[in-house]
Formats: C-alpha cells, structure tokens, sequence
C-alpha cells in the first residue's frame, strides 16, 4: 500500500493521506515496510473517519449550543423588557400616586386621609340627618296644619252654631239684631241677651204675680157679685176664667224659656275665651306654617350648610385670611384681625371674587351630594384685581370646580395676559374699530352655515 502511495506523490503536491504538501519523497520500502505502512494508512484512515465523525459530533454540539444561546440571548432580551415595562409600571404607578394624594390634599386638605375623610363622611351623614330631621320636621309642621285647619272649621262652626242660637233667642224675644261675626261682637250680644233676658224674666214674674193678684181680685170679686145676685160660677164667667187660666198658662210656658235661656248663657263667656284661646292658636299656625315662611326656614339651612362649606375653600384660596360666618347672612371673619366679623361690601375687589368662586365650589358640591347637577359656571372679570399668587390659587380651585363635574364648563372672562398662558381653550375677542362690534380673533369660529 505504501508503495502505491509512494507511486502517486509528487514534490509540491497535496499529500493524500495527510494533506501537507510533499517536500521529499519517501524511500522505496521494501515489501514488509509496505505492509506495515499499509497498516499504518489503514489505522489513519480509520482514525481520520473517527475524527471526522468527532467533529460532526463537535458541530452538532455547537449548533446546539448556539440554539441554546440564541434561546437564552432571547429570554434574556424578553426578561429585560419586562423588567422596563415593570419599571414603567412603577414609575407610572408612584406618579399615580403623588397625584392621588396630591388630588385627596386638594379636596380634603393636610392630614391623615383616612381620617380626614371619616370627618368628611361624618358631616355628609349628619347632613343627611340634618335633612332627614328637616323632613320630619315638615312632615309635622304639616300634620300640625292639617290639625290646625281642622280645629279651625271645628271653631268656626261653633262659632256659627253660638250665632244661630244667638239669632234664634233673640227671634224668641222678637227682637231684630245684626247678626254677630267676630268673637267679641258675639260676647257683647251674649252679654246683651243675658241682661234683656234678665229684664225680661223680671218683667214676667212682676207681671205673673200681677195677673196671679187680680186674677185673685177678680175671683173674689166675682163670687161676692155672683153671691149678692144670687147667681152660680158658670155661663160666661166660666169661659172667661179658663181663658184667663189659659193665658196665665203661656205666660208660665214664656217664662220657663227664658230660664232656659238664662240657664243656657250662664257658661258662655267660659266657652267664649276658650273659642277665642283656640282661634288664637289657629290663626298663629296658620300664619307661622305659610309655604313662604315654611321655605325661608328651609332655605336659611341651606344657606348656612353653604356658608360653612364655603369657608373650608375660601380659607384656602386666601391662604388662612377669611371664612364665611357660622349663619347664613355670608358676612366675613377677618382671620388676620382676631376673627373681627365684616360686611362682605368691605371687601376688595380680588376678595370679593376669591369669596364668590369659594361659593361656587361649595355650591357644585351640595348639588352633587344631592344627586344633582351644575353643568356650567360663568366668572366674568376678577382676576385683574388679583397677585400672581392669588392668580395661581384661584386657577387651582377653578380647576378643582372643572374635575368635579363630567362634562362641566366653566367660562372665564379676563382680561389679564396672565391668564392667557395658563388657559388651554382661549378664545380671543376684539373689537372692530370701524363697527365696534366685538370679533373673534382666534380659538373660535363663527357658525355661517
């Protein structure tokens, strides 16, 4: 084999077996040294295929290991954006939440939240009481109407009925009187029919006792003249006695009416002032529970729960320097001046403006917590009699005004240049020189359409 091998090398050229380039030839082996190199080549032969497979074996491997870190390379590049994303996640939520405390100090002021918020719930509960208590307190105020309108018709028919038997007494002692209308006039005639029955009765039983004597006269009389002509009680005497007894019979019957007249009035100037005790009261509660004195009770509640939550804004848009009274006349406490009270008139024109966006917002509020809306606010002007400070804080509450409504507009008229940069949706309006109409600069368009 060797020998062959020998025959096909050549100087220069690429030897066969090992693939170097043939610098010399080998010598001319002798038969065993053939075989052996024959041996030789066979082993190389099989240790190049061994080594040819080891390296196939090596590239598998590294193809593998490359598979694996590609693999790796990618979990490590998902891994990386996860954990950016999960920082974003941080980042976006820690922003949230300086914004969500910023926001809970903006509409429940400096302190523990949890705390101030109890308060918050505390004052809604007990205004939700307070409203309860006003509605039972109609709720009575109207019972106690009706009953009093009851016992105002009870009144007025016995005062009718008083009038009627007043009338019919006095028809019984065929007098004509001006019926009586009011509880005094009805008094006085009760007071009148007393003393003319009075007099009456007198007059009766003189009268009785003087039909009663000569009716005695008469019958004495009669019997001696009878006597002395001889004659019985009977024939035309005896009709004119029963005629005399029947007479003295109505007489009897007129004055037993009148007793019962006198009877009857002895209790009436007791009756009287209790009707008139009772009309008293009626009238008081009719004139106190009027729809429109009812209402201005309601409404001053109202108007004191706005003035106490108008002051937790207006002491902060003026830095701690006023709040609203406890009532509801919205007069001024000067914090600065040892809680001196002054006329909202005393104000300033910034402070007159600072006070009425404090009402504003505290109105929005009440309206919301009573499942109401206010979808749009107008503030014309103000703003030029404020510091940029004042600027600032009156911009924060305006724009606390705009994020607690869905939807809400508020309109601001200025026309200072400061508010122009801190206003997104500007509208700016000139006038014409030649027309003096009011134009539209910009922010707007007018509809031609």
């Amino acid at each position: 084999m060797a020998g062959e091998l020998r025959g096909t090398l050549a100087i220069g050229e690429p030897c066969p077996v090992c693939a170097r380039s043939v610098a010399t030839l080998p010598p001319a082996a002798k038969a065993p040294a053939i075989r052996t190199a024959q041996r030789a080549v066979d082993a190389a032969a099989k240790a190049l295929t061994k080594a040819e497979a080891g390296r196939d074996a090596a590239r598998a491997a590294s193809a593998a290991a490359d598979g694996r870190h590609v693999a790796a390379q990618e979990r490590a590049t998902a891994a990386g954006a996860a954990l950016r994303n999960a920082e974003d996640d941080v980042r976006a939520a820690e922003a949230t939440l300086g914004a969500t405390q910023s926001e809970v100090v903006d509409r429940l002021g400096q302190g523990d939240p949890k705390a101030l918020l109890d308060e918050r719930e505390r004052e809604l509960r007990d205004a939700d009481a307070r409203l309860r208590s006003a509605a039972a307190a109609a709720a009575v105020a109207r019972n106690s109407l009706d009953a009093a309108r009851r016992d105002a018709a009870e009144a007025a028919a016995a005062l009718s009925g008083l009038t009627a038997r007043l009338a019919g007494s006095w028809g019984l002692l065929g007098e004509s009187r001006t019926p009586a209308t009011t509880t005094e006039e009805i008094r006085d005639a009760f007071g009148e029919l007393v003393s003319v029955l009075a007099g009456r009765h007198e007059e009766a039983a003189a009268a009785k006792e003087q039909a009663r004597a000569a009716l005695s006269e008469a019958e004495a009389g009669l019997a001696a003249q009878l006597q002395a002509l001889g004659l019985g009680r009977d024939g035309d005497f005896t009709d004119a006695s029963a005629a005399a007894r029947a007479e003295r019979a109505a007489a009897d019957e007129r004055l037993l009416r009148l007793e019962q007249l006198l009877a009857d009035g002895e209790d009436l100037d007791r009756r009287l002032m209790k009707a008139s005790e009772d009309l008293a009261l009626i009238r008081r509660l009719r004139d106190e529970l009027q729809p429109s004195r009812f209402l201005a009770w309601l409404l001053a509640e109202e108007r004191a729960a706005l003035a106490e939550l108008g002051s937790v804004h207006l002491e902060e848009l003026t830095a701690g320097g006023f709040r609203f009274t406890g009532d509801d006349s919205f007069r001024i406490l000067d914090l600065h001046a040892g809680d001196a009270e002054r006329s909202p008139d005393s104000l300033s024109g910034g402070e007159t403006f600072l006070a009425s966006l404090a009402l504003a917002l505290a109105l929005a509020e009440m309206v919301a917590r009573g499942g109401g809306r206010l979808d749009a606010f107008f503030l014309d002007e103000g703003f030029g009699s404020l510091d940029a400070d004042h600027i600032e804080r009156a911009m924060d509450g305006i724009g606390r005004l705009v994020a607690s409504g869905e939807g809400r507009l508020v309109v601001l008229v200025s026309h200072v240049d400061l508010m122009r940069q801190m206003i997104e949706d500007l509208i700016v309006l000139e006038k014409d020189e030649r027309t003096g109409q009011t134009v539209v600069v910009s922010g707007a368009a007018r509809d031609t359409g």
